[in-house]
């Protein structure tokens, strides 16, 4: 088995953990263990469903808010973050920014 713990204290990029006690595959104490081992305090999501299962509204909306957020650029807005204030940029701007 390989263990991600040693290479996650290097992290430095905002992190979402998304888990669930119900998860058959992996534990959430997995999660939990290796949310200790970050540097820099990760957001979290737990939630009901299994490993598989098809995720609800919420669940897919609060993925897309982190990233969203995380992906944060002041040139580029698309019509859904436009009401929430977030701007994006495309993979060009972020060449011509030398990103």
């Amino acid at each position: 088995m390989v263990s991600i713990a040693d290479p996650i204290k290097q992290v430095e990029c905002p992190l979402l953990f998304v888990y669930s006690k119900n998860d058959k595959i992996v534990s959430h104490e997995h999660s939990l263990k290796l949310i200790r081992e970050c540097v820099k305090k990760p957001e979290q999501l737990e939630i009901q469903e299994d490993h598989n299962t098809i995720r609800d509204s919420d669940t897919v909306e609060k993925i897309l808010e982190f990233l969203e957020k995380n992906l944060m650029y002041p040139n580029r807005r698309t019509e859904r973050n436009r009401s929430r204030g977030i701007s994006l940029c495309s993979r060009e701007d972020s060449k011509e920014r030398g990103r």
